[in-house]
């Protein structure tokens, strides 16, 4: 006797399929390839959407300041770098025996969509650590809402051969 191992086809196949009109609907000059690899490596970050197509970056920038910091749109990319001088303290008996903490510079380029108006870029840094970039889409491309005005009915009257209004 065989034994049927059966699955929801909701689970796997819905997430695939919202990740790819995500990806269809926002990012359609941006491969897949280009956002993962935008995803490896220092610093780590979470990139949002909303349904108005503008794009939200949180970047964590832990040990560095806003004066070791630059944010540049250059060539369809934004651009984050952070520049710290490495300092070798003599009298310091601590040594790193493991660490993922960045301690020296750091560059990180996420390619943008042509959607978006990388002119209007907002740039914030949180006290925990945070940088946050706000990219707004285009105001051709956000959705635009369509006014719906109520069907006048007509009455017709017929009476003796003509037709009335």
């Amino acid at each position: 006797m065989k034994h049927l191992i059966t699955r929801s086809p909701f689970l796997v196949n819905s997430f695939f399929e919202d990740f790819d009109k995500f990806f269809d609907t926002f990012f359609s000059d941006i491969t897949r390839n280009d956002v993962i690899r935008n995803m490896e490596g220092y610093p780590v970050a979470n990139i949002f959407t909303n349904v108005n197509g503008d794009v939200k970056f949180e970047i964590a920038i832990t040990g560095f300041n806003e004066n070791e910091l630059k944010v540049l749109v250059e060539d369809g990319c934004l651009i984050v770098k952070g520049e710290k001088e490495e300092k070798k303290n003599e009298e310091d008996d601590w040594k790193i025996i493991a660490g993922k903490l960045k301690k020296s510079s750091f560059e990180k380029r996420y390619k943008l969509s042509n959607r978006l108006d990388a002119e209007k870029t907002e740039v914030d840094i949180t006290d925990n650590g945070l940088l946050i970039i706000r990219v707004p889409a285009k105001e051709e491309v956000k959705p635009k809402q369509i006014s719906i005005t109520k069907f006048k009915q007509i009455k017709w009257v017929v009476s003796k051969n003509k037709i009335k209004q």
